[in-house]
């Protein structure tokens, strides 16, 4: 499809390649910048929503321990005794249980978000290269 008007602006188009895009240089490279910045935004706002899960496991963790479930003991130890005496405590399972799930979560969200920034990081360079030879034409 071609375009006589850059879609952003509204001015005549004369070049083939931005008729095609249907921007003008200037516009062209304006809206490949909105586009980055919205991409930017989506991975602080995933950051934003890690570091809360974060606090609130972080918090888990430490109302687990300060309410009784350490019984005047070092949580670790108490652990320890259990596994080697084998203790099945439906409480503190529960407890494990849930915890594990949440970092088995969390990391799984963690993987997910650190190959989209790679994918982004590497979509950069070719970015910047087509900013150069649009520009060039």
């Amino acid at each position: 499809m071609s375009y006589d008007h850059c879609l952003r602006c509204g001015r005549k188009l004369t070049n083939p390649i931005s008729k095609k895009r249907g921007f003008g240089g200037t516009c062209f490279k304006i809206k490949q910048s909105e586009e980055e910045n919205k991409v930017n935004e989506e991975i602080l706002r995933e950051i934003n929503f890690l570091k809360c899960e974060i606090k609130m496991l972080k918090g888990l963790y430490h109302n687990i321990k300060k309410n009784g479930i350490t019984f005047q003991e070092d949580a670790i130890a108490r652990i320890k005794r259990e596994e080697t005496a084998k203790i099945q405590d439906p409480l503190l399972n529960k407890y494990r249980n849930a915890f594990k799930e949440c970092i088995s979560e969390l990391k799984e969200v963690l993987k997910e978000r650190a190959n989209k920034i790679e994918e982004s990081l590497d979509r950069l360079p070719i970015i910047i290269k087509k900013e150069f030879d649009l520009a060039e034409a």
